[in-house]
């Protein structure tokens, strides 16, 4: 095989292995594309659950903040109705 004929067999290889390459790209292209959209999906999804779930996570800081209050007024309570069952003795 003299140089002509092994140069042109270099590029042929060289041709094919980058038309596998190109077809390589096209899937990881494709692929990255449809998980792209899967994505844009998914954060369309995620959005609208937190927009339908911000009152009732509100409400929920609601009702621990009362329910707070309300330990400290029944401690509260707790320590005066304890003063009234026993009151302090003079000596």
């Amino acid at each position: 095989m003299d140089n002509d004929q092994l140069l042109t067999e270099i590029q042929r290889l060289l041709e094919g292995m980058e038309q596998r390459t190109d077809a390589k790209f096209s899937n990881v292209d494709a692929r990255l594309s449809l998980i792209d959209t899967r994505l844009e999906s998914m954060n369309r999804e995620l959005a609208l659950q937190n927009e339908l779930l911000s009152p009732f996570i509100r409400w929920s800081h609601q009702v621990e903040e009362e329910v707070i209050r309300l330990s400290v007024e029944l401690a509260t309570v707790k320590v005066r109705l304890e003063k009234l069952e026993n009151p302090p003795t003079a000596a």
